[in-house]
């Protein structure tokens, strides 16, 4: 006997699905100008739910920043406002 196995495969992809939109969805929309970059990591924090975590003695975070963010990822987010010869990475999906 053949079963139609369509509609179970959309129900098991169906969580997946809505597990990368709630990631995805994480994303920063904000102007700064001339805010130290301090306020800026803690509006990422608040809209990511995300913590971010550094050290004081490699972050200045008194940089004053001017940026525009709608929809950004938190990595474009950090790509833009953090130093380059800083090193970061991503953990986990928030929080």
């Amino acid at each position: 006997m053949h079963v139609n196995l369509l509609p179970k495969k959309i129900a098991a992809l169906l969580p997946c699905l809505l597990l990368a939109v709630a990631i995805n969805a994480q994303t920063v929309t904000k102007s700064f100008r001339k805010v130290p970059l301090k306020t800026v990591l803690e509006e990422v924090e608040r809209q990511t739910g995300y913590s971010i975590l550094f050290e004081n003695d490699k972050v200045d975070v008194s940089k004053p920043i001017t940026a525009s963010f709608r929809e950004a990822t938190l990595q474009a987010v950090l790509n833009q406002v953090l130093d380059k010869s800083l090193r970061y990475s991503i953990n986990g999906g928030g929080n």
